[in-house]
């Protein structure tokens, strides 16, 4: 029922707040006052109330409150029936003279229409009275009559004074033809006017101004106080019937209707009554339109219904009217039927049982604004049963009910409802409370649910739902079913389940088919201990939602669906179960938001290829015995700007993915978290991606992210303060991949940080600071570190930092600084490692007692470990070494160690077993007890480094070599090095070379406590110095080590035997040896006809030496001759001893100047093996006296490079000559020695039980016996130099050698640059061409003989250098000076020069060059023009050369030979002349090349001059060619005398000009000028190079020179002959076109003429 106190007392209690307009507020006139029989009383306001406080609940605080207000009460109740607008029909009628005026507007009720008014009271008479208002009638039946005796159009109004009017039956009134009837309430005694409207008073005494308008209708009902007409039938048909303030009642078992018409007809009832009781049929029935129950509409009806301020009980209305309005009103048990009604409008009003149907496709609006209807009876009826078209709105109402319904309260089938401001009270539904279906639309706003115990809302299928502010409570109720696509929007909703949760929404069909989705919006809601959302096919959406279920079931199940959630709050409280807060399923999709998940177990389940997104969230205090984040199926989660805090997980893992999904983390904190057994983070399969995250006190008892196959990249991370126990942070298996870059670990206690098998892991930019535990543990795997830091980590580990086994890893800007250490930082097991800016410095690492373990820093076993421009600075390494390898390859290149410290027994680095390549580094202020680098049985390449300052205080201050190789050692600086013994190198075991060790690196203020300042070792050789008289008996014992240090660190003793072939007995002697020096008296000066045996043996601690010697008579030094008087003398002047007959010979003073020990060559000459004999005359310019080279590029050797012939280039890289390269640099180029300084213990190394040290000084002996002539004068040299120095030893020695390779021409290379074979391809195919144009006259032409001009000089100036481009004519690759192409020999280079010929030559043959112009201009003829004269008169003989092939072909293979015969010949002449020096014969051309056979290619040469001369050319060619053998001839013979070379050049011109001049065998006579022009110059050219001007000139500018002479000469040619001999004929027609068109013109004249 409406709450009428509410509606109408507004005046009152608006701003009051007092007891008294609460208990207003709180009773309500409700249905049970007609339950009891009564009959409304509208004045009895105050009674009502009573009465139902009384009857109910007996209050008596609330009772006698009542009693003293009720004047108030009173008031209330005049305010209510006065509240009409009744007074606006009294005023406008004449009551006295019963004409009252119709206020009505009737359309056709003017002009004509009669006006009859009649009265009806109590009081009247139907016999006497006359209807007026002072006779009226006494029955409404009499009125009736009247009435209906009216024809046509006529106005009625029928003023009914209080009583009840009771229709007999069959009274019916009938009101039609547009009439017009109105049944109007009036008093006779009362004055009404507008400032009173007191007309219906309550029956309360306290008012007794009013008791005349009372009228008592007795039947034990209830007091009525309008009248009341009962049981009255009407028909109504194109008519208006009016009520005011008048009750119809229909009851006593009477069948009453009330039937209206077809058209237009108004039904107005205001501050009246309908009312039914107890009737015949169920309900009483008013019918608008009903015609066999079917519709019939008809556009021009404007029929009304207006009820205002009435009572409608049990009724039933069927009507099809424009418009019907209730207002202020009551409707009890009434069931209204729209057909075409197009709005029904209810406010203020009251309903109780009260049903509307609409019509189906019918624009029918119902609108219900502040009204309360009640229900309280239980069947099948739906109260709200709308169709296609039907529009509800209700607002401001409320609805209630006590009975139980079978149906929906409201159906809608493609129909809309609006709910506004309304409350659903106590429903009791076996069906949903609200159907939409068929594109139905609900909105709700401000709608409160409560005590609703139904199994569900709101059904929905293929609708709209919108709900703003619901309020909704009940036990287990589903707030939404869906039972087909739909669309749905709530906000500001409250769900709370008190005892048994319930689902907000579920969905009851298989999910959207043909693409449809359900649309689902939430925002502002808040739902308590529900059981979660199932939904399919649908995408739900969530804004400012808080979310609680305590239900085993997920939160969220979703299939092919969407869910996208902002600024909400979701939470459960279980903790067991295998559901999940978020469980999706086949590509399902959740996006949340700035949402809150707290005090939740499992959170998250994703299958078949699903989609988690989580967004600036809040993960909280969770609780899980399961895997909270479960990902798998293809599925991918993601989680930004989010924190995860105060998570326990005890048995599972946190996150768990598996089957090809994604995990991405970007920009969240975990914070506090506590994980069981299982890591935070267990990935199979997966793709992980983890950026910006912050991992914060947590603790683990096991790994924090496991991959399995999985790739894994992390970025931007801060793991701090957490705790792991006794397992790794990351576990990397079964080939994984993990990218890691731009983090920090810093404060964690670990055990392992990273462990990978069979993996893959790239780690870069990672700050590693203040841990505990191992970093890298790496087993068959592929590790990848750059930008890593690791800082002030106190006791890191307590076995190593990296661990590597079978696996590779790189390090790039590895910093570990200022840690402490107790076990190794790195170690590596049969692994590749490269470090690259490595930064290892400030760290400690000690003895780890504890373990019982003493660690390297470095650890490096059977593994290859590079280490490039690293820094290892300021370290302690107090356990062992710092680097220690064993059977590994260690490179170390451009790295700097500054300032380590190995204050015990350790080294630098410690190789075992090893190969270590050490390039441009320095070594800085090491200290440490045995040195810096320590090798045992290694080897050692080490070049371009710089030891500074290293210091140790056993032997070897930067290197330690214990049979060891060194394989490469120069360019290295030992600067301020300190040790006992050895100073910058140490060797035990190992030999190397000292003096190509000293010449090929720098020692400088090196300095060892006792020997050894630059190299030493143990003592390992003994030398002994015999008097250089035959006067002196005291002989000198020097103790030395392998590289002639004296062994000063000690005392020993010298046991000395001497066989004495004088006395034919062994003679022993003892001496001490102290500061590496000893002395024994014996005399050994006797004649060669004696000899002597000496063995000395020295025993020491771990060493013991022998000395073995066969003395004779001593030997005479370089250039002596020995005789029995004088002993040893240099030889008269110009006079000097040789080395095989040891007697004095006279010096060519042309070659050589022999000044008793000055023997020296002179300018171009060379001498061999210090032998006067063998003195030889170099090349042109290519000895620079002295014995030596005019450049440092050749090597100084008389044995291995002879005349200058071989290139310190040749031995570059190439290992097979290494030990000759070494050979050669000891030798000394000096002229003298000394014979007799020294005898070392070479020829006693097999009597010596230590085989390593003899072996060593036997394998040396040269460059002991050099370290040792120190003391001698500077033309001291050592005998072993040339070792004898006789022929068969040369040949031996020279045999060994291979060709040289690195060689342009006669001089060594400078560089190799293989991209001149370019130009030189370039000029070979163009040579070719031009040959293959002016084959046919190209010897008889200027540019042929200049070409000629040029091979010859090119061939003439061979020896010279600075030659540039004209070796080019000769064919040679060697264009370049001091260039070379590639590393071959002079061999491999005549070759390549006999393949360019061939080529050339095939080329030249060929009349590609003339095809080619001709098919170019057919294709353009505008070319023509461009074409030069020379080559258009070539092409206009091309068709002549072709008909005349035979003749023409034989000429030109000619001519093309002429003009390849002098490079031709040049090539292989020089592989048939020999040189011979000493007893071995070499090439000629390349002393480097022994001379074995001559060529067969010379034979094939004087075979072509035979075939392809015939007596057709002429016999000047033979001429030429004959000049060409002979130059080309003395070209190679006359190499090596220069003046005689030249002086036959010049002679052989002369001839040559002469005779060609005289004679002048050239036809053309401007051919013949210009041949005895080149003539001229190449006469003079040859005739200025041997004179002494040129002589006297820098050797390197003669090439240069020659060179623009020679191409200034062909140029003065050229100009010559087109300038200054004859001016060239202009053409002005040329005739190459006509020479292409008319080509068969051309054959036929071929033709005539043959």
């Amino acid at each position: 029922m409406i709450d009428i106190i509410d509606y109408n007392f507004n005046n009152h209690i608006k701003n009051d707040n007092s007891k008294f307009n609460n208990i207003l507020k709180k009773y309500q006139i409700n249905n049970n006052t007609f339950e009891n029989g009564a009959i409304l009383d509208l004045n009895d306001i105050g009674s009502n109330i009573l009465y139902k406080n009384e009857d109910k609940e007996k209050d008596e605080e609330e009772y006698y409150y009542y009693k003293e207000n009720q004047n108030i009460y009173n008031k209330i109740g005049n305010d209510l029936n006065y509240n009409f607008q009744y007074n606006e029909y009294i005023e406008n009628n004449d009551f006295e003279n019963n004409q009252p005026i119709d206020n009505f507007n009737v359309e056709g009720s003017g002009g004509g229409k009669q006006i009859i008014s009649y009265y009806l009271s109590k009081n009247g008479n139907d016999t006497t009275g006359n209807g007026t208002i002072n006779s009226p009638y006494l029955s409404i039946c009499k009125i009736v009559n009247i009435i209906n005796s009216y024809n046509g159009i006529n106005i009625f109004k029928v003023f009914i004074e209080i009583g009840n009017y009771e229709a007999v039956e069959g009274c019916t009134l009938n009101i039609i033809n547009n009439s017009v009837v109105s049944l109007i309430y009036f008093t006779k005694n009362e004055i009404i006017n507008n400032n009173n409207n007191n007309n219906f008073n309550n029956n309360n005494n306290n008012n007794n101004n009013n008791n005349n308008n009372k009228n008592n209708y007795n039947n034990n009902k209830s007091n009525l106080i309008i009248p009341n007409i009962i049981n009255l039938n009407i028909n109504l048909k194109n008519s208006t019937f009016f009520l005011n303030y008048i009750n119809l009642h229909y009851f006593n078992e009477k069948v009453i209707n009330i039937t209206y018409g077809i058209n237009t007809f108004q039904f107005l009832i205001e501050n009246s009554n309908l009312h039914c009781v107890n009737p015949k049929l169920p309900y009483c029935n008013i019918l608008f339109n009903k015609l066999n129950q079917s519709l019939i509409i008809n556009d021009d009806n404007e029929a009304m219904i207006l009820i205002k301020n009435s009572n409608i009980i049990k009724f039933d209305f069927y009507f099809n009217i424009i418009e019907m309005n209730v207002e202020n009103s009551n409707l009890y048990f009434t069931s209204l039927y729209s057909l075409i009604s197009q709005n029904l409008t209810f406010s203020k009003s009251y309903f109780n049982n009260t049903l509307i149907y609409l019509v189906e496709y019918q624009a029918i609006n119902v609108s219900i604004d502040h009204c309360k209807m009640i229900y309280d009876f239980s069947n099948n009826i739906q109260v709200f049963l709308m169709g296609t078209g039907n529009i509800l709105t209700i607002s401001n109402s409320q609805m209630e009910s006590t009975g139980e319904f079978f149906s929906s309260y409201i159906t809608c089938k493609n129909a809309k409802v609006q709910l506004m401001n309304v409350q659903f009270i106590n429903w009791y539904l076996l069906r949903p409370f609200i159907n939409l279906s068929l594109n139905s639309t609900l909105i709700m706003e401000n709608v409160f649910a409560r005590k609703m115990y139904i199994p569900a809302f709101i059904e929905i299928g293929n609708s709209e739902l919108i709900i703003d502010t619901l309020e909704i409570s009940g036990n287990k109720l589903v707030l939404i079913i869906i039972e087909g696509p739909s669309v749905i929007s709530i906000s500001y909703l409250t769900l709370k389940y008190q005892s048994e949760q319930g689902s907000p929404i579920m969905m009851n069909f298989p999910g959207g088919g043909f693409g449809m989705k359900t649309i689902i919006n939430i925002t502002s809601s808040n739902f308590i201990n529900i059981d979660g959302f199932t939904l399919k096919d649908a995408q739900l959406t969530l804004f400012n939602v808080s979310m609680h279920s305590d239900s085993i079931n997920s939160l969220f199940a979703l299939s092919s669906s969407q869910l996208f959630s902002s600024k909400s709050t979701f939470s459960s409280s279980l903790i067991v179960g295998s559901y999940f807060l978020f469980s999706l399923d086949f590509t399902s999709l959740v996006d949340l938001d700035r949402c809150i998940l707290t005090n939740s177990s499992s959170l998250f389940q994703a299958n078949s290829f699903s989609n988690i997104t989580i967004t600036n969230s809040l993960i909280d205090s969770v609780f899980s015995r399961s895997v909270a984040i479960e990902i798998q199926g293809g599925s991918s989660f993601t989680m930004i700007n989010s924190i995860i805090n105060k998570t326990y997980v005890v048995s599972q893992s946190f996150i768990y993915s598996s089957s090809n999904s994604d995990i991405i983390i970007h920009k969240c904190n975990f914070l506090q978290f506590v994980m069981g057994l299982k890591p935070l983070g267990n990935f199979l399969n997966s793709n992980v991606f983890i950026d910006h995250l912050l991992l914060y006190q947590s603790f683990f008892q096991n790994q924090i992210f496991v991959a399995t196959s999985s790739i894994m990249y992390i970025s931007d991370t801060k793991l701090f303060n957490n705790s792991i126990y006794g397992s790794e942070m990351f576990l990397l298996n079964n080939q994984s991949y993990l990218l890691m870059n731009n983090s920090l670990i810093y404060g964690n206690s670990i055990s392992v940080c990273f462990s990978s098998s069979h993996s893959l892991a790239n780690i870069h930019n990672v700050t590693f600071q203040n841990n505990s535990g191992i970093f890298l543990y790496s087993v068959d795997s592929k590790i990848s570190l750059s930008l890593l830091e690791f800082s002030k980590n106190p006791i890191s580990s307590l076995y190593y930092l990296f661990y590597f086994t079978n696996s590779s890893a790189t390090f790039q800007q590895l910093t570990i600084d200022s840690n402490y250490f107790m076990g190794s930082v790195i170690e590596a097991h049969f692994s590749e490692i490269l470090f690259t800016n490595l930064i290892f410095s400030l760290n400690q690492n000690v003895d780890n007692l504890l373990k019982d373990r003493e660690s390297p820093s470095l650890v490096f076993t059977h593994s290859n470990v590079k280490i490039i421009n690293s820094t290892i600075n300021s370290n302690s390494q107090w356990s062992l070494d710092l680097i220690w390898s064993q059977k590994s390859i260690l490179i170390i290149k451009n790295s700097l160690f500054n300032s380590n410290s190995i204050p015990y027994n350790g080294y630098l680095i410690r190789l075992e077993t090893c190969h270590l390549s050490l390039d441009h580094c320095l070594i800085f202020g090491t200290q440490s007890i045995e040195g810096t680098i320590g090798s045992f049985n290694s080897i050692i390449n080490a070049t371009n480094n710089l030891f500074l300052q290293n210091n140790a205080l056993e032997m070897g201050g930067c290197f330690f070599l214990s049979n060891s190789q060194i394989l490469s050692f120069s360019n290295n600086s030992f600067l301020n090095n300190t040790a006992s013994i050895g100073a910058a190198i140490f060797t035990n075991g190992t030999l190397i070379n000292n003096t190509l060790i000293i010449k090929s690196n720098k020692f400088l203020n090196n300095n060892a406590y006792e020997y050894g300042d630059n190299i030493g070792s143990y003592p390992t050789w003994i030398s002994v110095e015999y008097p250089e008289d035959f006067d002196s008996t005291i002989n000198y014992i020097r103790l030395y080590d392998n590289y002639s240090n004296l062994v000063a660190d000690n005392f020993y003793t010298a046991n000395i035997i001497i066989y004495d072939s004088r006395v034919n007995e062994n003679i022993s002697l003892t001496t001490f040896i102290r500061g590496g020096s000893g002395d024994f008296n014996y005399s050994f000066n006797v004649f060669s006809i004696y000899d002597f045996q000496i063995s000395i043996n020295i025993i020491a601690d771990g060493f013991n030496i022998n000395y073995l010697k066969y003395k004779s008579p001593p030997k005479c030094l370089n250039f002596q001759t020995s005789t029995l008087s004088d002993g040893c003398i240099f030889c008269p002047i110009n006079q000097a001893a040789t080395p095989e007959k040891g007697e004095c010979t006279k010096c060519d003073t042309n070659k050589l100047v022999c000044l008793n020990n000055d023997v020296h060559t002179l300018q171009d000459y060379f001498m061999i093996n210090n032998d006067v004999s063998k003195v030889y005359q170099c090349p042109f310019g290519l000895c620079s006296g002295q014995n030596n080279c005019n450049s440092n590029l050749f090597l100084l050797s008389s044995l291995q490079s002879p005349l200058c012939s071989r290139c310190l280039n040749d031995y570059n890289n190439e290992n097979d000559d290494e030990n000759q390269f070494k050979y050669n640099n000891n030798e000394n180029s000096g002229s003298s020695g000394n014979s007799n300084n020294n005898e070392n213990s070479n020829s006693n190394s097999d009597s010596n039980s230590n085989s390593n040290s003899n072996s060593n000084s036997n394998s040396n002996s040269n460059s002991n016996s050099n370290s040792n002539s120190n003391s001698n004068s500077n033309s001291n040299s050592n005998e072993n130099n040339y070792n004898g120095g006789d022929d068969d030893d040369d040949e031996k020695n020279i045999n060994n050698y291979k060709p040289s390779k690195s060689k342009n021409g006669l001089y060594c290379c400078n560089k190799f640059q293989p991209l001149l074979l370019i130009p030189f391809i370039f000029w070979i195919l163009f040579f070719g061409l031009f040959l293959s144009l002016f084959k046919n006259v190209i010897t008889g032409t200027m540019i042929g003989q200049i070409i000629l001009f040029l091979q010859l000089n090119s061939i003439v100036f061979y020896p010279l250098p600075n030659i540039y481009g004209l070796q080019l004519f000769r064919m040679s690759i060697d264009y370049f000076d001091r260039y070379c192409l590639f590393k071959l020999d002079y061999i491999e280079k005549i070759s390549i020069s006999l393949i360019s010929i061939f080529l050339i030559y095939l080329i030249g043959i060929s009349d590609v060059t003339s095809r080619l112009i001709l098919s170019i201009l057919k294709r353009s003829l505008k070319l023509k023009k461009l074409i030069p004269l020379v080559i258009e008169k070539q092409l206009r003989k091309f068709e002549y050369y072709k008909m005349n092939r035979i003749n023409t072909r034989l000429k030109s293979n000619w001519n093309i030979y002429l003009m390849l015969i002098q490079p031709l010949f040049h090539c292989l002449i020089s592989l048939i002349v020999p040189k011979s020096i000493g007893s071995t014969t070499y090439l000629s051309i390349d002393l480097t090349i022994l001379f074995i056979s001559t060529p067969i290619q010379i034979v094939f040469f004087f075979s072509s001059i035979v075939i392809l001369f015939l007596l057709e050319f002429r016999w000047w060619d033979l001429i030429f060619v004959f000049k060409t053998i002979l130059f080309t001839s003395l070209s190679v013979t006359l190499l090596y005398n220069p003046p005689v070379y030249f002086s036959a050049l010049v002679i052989c011109q002369i001839v040559y000009s002469y005779s060609q001049f005289a004679f002048s065998p050239q036809r053309k006579d401007h051919m013949y000028r210009v041949e005895n022009l080149l003539n001229l110059f190449q006469l003079s050219i040859l005739i200025v190079i041997n004179t002494s001007i040129i002589r006297n000139l820098s050797f390197n500018l003669i090439g240069i020179l020659f060179t623009i002479v020679i191409f200034s000469c062909s140029l003065i040619t050229i100009i010559y002959k087109l300038f200054f001999y004859k001016k060239l004929k202009t053409i002005k027609n040329h005739r190459l076109l006509n020479l292409i068109i008319n080509v068969d013109d051309n054959k036929k004249k071929t033709n005539k003429n043959k």
